[in-house]
């Protein structure tokens, strides 16, 4: 009987974790290292693997709230190469341009991390309709890449 008890609070756990939706609607909301702190641990076991994306940005998010500024570096390089190498993973994937795209428009120049933001967007743009996501968070993409020069 234990067992079973078990097996099902592990498997309640992990269908939540694995929830993509949450990941992508809490992303969107991180305004403080303690949101960030709290993303990052709730969503560290998620199984999609359209998490990594938002995960390594999230992570990025944490340069924003470093003291030191070797601590601010290894956050926002660490995100930055799990990005890229997602990327680089899934060339078609839409979410993965749309988040390294909202990234490269939030970060200071001086970082050099800006050289995709044109051919991410065309990219989205042409490619969001045949894309598998909700049609809702379609909307939420479109209407922030359109705020992006």
């Amino acid at each position: 009987m234990i067992y079973k008890v078990l097996f099902f609070i592990i498997t309640l756990s992990t269908f939540s974790v694995s929830d993509i939706t949450g990941v992508r609607q809490d992303f969107h909301n991180l305004q403080s290292d303690d949101q960030v702190m709290r993303y990052l641990d709730k969503y560290k076991s998620c199984s999609a693997q359209e998490s990594i994306p938002y995960l390594a940005a999230a992570r990025m998010q944490r340069a924003k709230y470093a003291f030191y500024p070797h601590k601010k570096i290894e956050y926002f390089n660490t995100g930055k190469e799990k990005i890229d190498s997602y990327i680089k993973l899934h060339p078609a994937c839409v979410e993965g341009r749309y988040v390294r795209l909202l990234v490269q428009s939030s970060v200071p120049s001086f970082l050099g991390y800006s050289g995709n933001k044109g051919s991410d967007k065309s990219f989205i743009l042409a490619n969001i309709s045949a894309s598998e996501l909700p049609a809702e968070y379609k909307k939420t993409i479109l209407k922030n890449i359109n705020t992006i020069d």
